[in-house]
């Protein structure tokens, strides 16, 4: 397979395409769908040793990964209704997905097609075989869900939840409590995410990192650096420094 780099981004996800991947202990806010379009991989999620050939991994898990051949790696926000199907089938914060050889072909057909063909539905059309098997799913409460779409929507520089709490009728706390409840995650973990997002949709080529921290919404860009290695272990300069790397966007197809 001649497979280039790439990075392929939609509003509430994107799937990356690499080479191998070594990286220490971190934790995603976003479930990490992990496969190896090579052979196995190898991780370390939650203290538990894996060795698979799909791995599903809750969002804000300690994860490490050591992958020898080439992988995709996808990443599907904590609200998208996507990862929402599939979380029923984790155990410890993680799943091996016990896919046939149907389904990891297509999956490499995915990884040969990803540049031409919308990303985000050719992944929902391959994983509702996995969703299916999780049976009903538990319902989101919608005061979190509230907030994550206001989240979403507004991208605020600062988090004020007690102000949004009590226009919900909730104390911060509680709101908090009900949006971890929801989304395995704290409501300034799911911000931050949603502005390295926003990062990544502001990047073009000869940006300095200082104009995207800022585009992107962070204070300053030791805040952004900070944050990107919290959370993935590298920076997004070391993928797109590379001319073989590609990023395509949802909105430029």
């Amino acid at each position: 397979m001649n497979l280039q780099g790439g990075l392929f981004l939609w509003a509430d996800g994107w799937l990356l395409l690499a080479g191998p991947i070594h990286n220490r202990p971190h934790r995603h806010v976003a479930a990490s769908l992990l496969f190896g379009l090579d052979q196995q991989l190898s991780a370390e999620v939650a203290g538990d040793k894996v060795v698979a050939r799909a791995l599903l991994v809750a969002p804000d898990v300690e994860q490490s990964l050591d992958s020898a051949g080439a992988t995709m790696v996808v990443h599907l926000d904590p609200d998208s209704p996507l990862w929402l199907s599939l979380r029923g089938l984790l155990v410890n914060g993680h799943a091996q997905l016990d896919w046939g050889d149907e389904q990891a072909a297509r999956f490499r057909q995915l990884a040969d097609s990803v540049s031409s063909e919308p990303a985000h539905e050719l992944l929902a059309s391959l994983l509702q075989v996995s969703a299916a098997d999780t049976g009903p799913d538990r319902p989101v409460d919608p005061r979190a869900m509230k907030l994550a779409s206001r989240l979403r929507t507004e991208l605020p520089e600062q988090l004020n939840l007690t102000e949004i709490a009590a226009q919900l009728g909730l104390s911060a706390a509680r709101l908090s409590r009900l949006f971890r409840e929801a989304f395995g995650i704290t409501p300034k973990r799911f911000l931050l995410h949603l502005k390295i997002q926003g990062a990544l949709h502001c990047w073009q080529p000869g940006i300095s990192a200082a104009e995207l921290a800022m585009r992107a919404g962070f204070y300053d860009q030791p805040h952004l650096i900070r944050t990107a290695r919290e959370m993935f272990d590298t920076l997004p300069s070391a993928l797109m420094g590379n001319p073989a790397f590609r990023l395509i966007r949802a909105e430029q197809r």
